[in-house]
């Protein structure tokens, strides 16, 4: 007897099996959790050192050996492999496959490089963990009546309150326009005048600074004093006063 006599003489077998298979899928379709953009563990990471001015061999023994060192001694670490090159140590560290919370191992990893003895040529190492991480929603803030400075101010504000929503980890703003002032000067006049754009520019920069001016003592109080030389608007700086020629020499 073959499968399709077998399936004829148990009609009625077959037909509540296929209706239950049908069932049980059409329920799963709508109860299994589904994600667009589903988690991926990536278990590796990277610590990047620049050292400007130092050989691949001189990079090799002085940077990357002492950070591949702190890098084994954390628990977790399963594998690492380095790149030294002429100014830049590059060094990819892997996690056993095992592991799933993967945010301390990468906590530990930034604390142990950054104790790390390295030259002064050395900078900060920098470690780079986040290559799993995705994109939820991507917003678009736009206003024809506001400037990119007032939008910029409202991009942050909205920042700001998105990182309190739980379950949000981080918010990058793109897009930014960082804000310059630009000052054209009269060759004309400064020729008349006697000034050079040396003597504007340390003009400027002298007036706009933000370091503190000292504090006063009153009984038991104590009350700081700030410089008011900080630019605040655009006719601040018009309002810079220069000195002439005869004064700047």
């Amino acid at each position: 007897m073959n499968i399709s006599q077998l399936a004829f003489q148990y009609r009625p077998v077959i037909f509540f099996v296929s209706l239950v298979l049908m069932v049980f899928g059409a329920v799963s379709y709508f109860s299994l959790p589904a994600r667009e953009d589903p988690k991926i563990h990536i278990r590796e990471a990277i610590v990047t050192t620049s050292a400007p001015g130092l050989t691949a061999n001189r990079i090799e023994s002085l940077v990357t050996q002492p950070l591949e060192e702190a890098a084994l001694s954390i628990t977790g670490v399963d594998e690492i492999r380095s790149i030294s090159s002429d100014g830049q140590s590059i060094i990819y560290v892997k996690a056993y496959d095992r592991l799933t919370k993967l945010d301390q191992i990468w906590d530990e990893l930034e604390e142990e490089v950054h104790k790390a003895s390295l030259p002064k040529e050395a900078g900060k190492p920098s470690v780079n963990d986040s290559f799993g991480d995705v994109a939820v929603i991507t917003l678009a803030l736009t206003g024809n009546d506001f400037s990119l400075a007032e939008l910029d101010d409202f991009a942050a504000h909205s920042r700001q309150q998105l990182l309190t929503i739980p379950g949000t980890q981080k918010i990058d703003i793109i897009g930014r326009v960082p804000q310059r002032v630009f000052v054209e000067l009269s060759l004309s006049q400064m020729e008349t005048l006697g000034l050079s754009p040396s003597v504007i520019a340390k003009a400027i920069a002298s007036q706009n600074t933000l370091s503190p001016s000292g504090r006063i003592h009153i009984e038991d109080t104590t009350l700081a004093i700030s410089s008011s030389g900080e630019f605040a608007s655009i006719q601040d700086i018009r309002n810079v006063l220069i000195p002439n020629g005869n004064e700047a020499g």
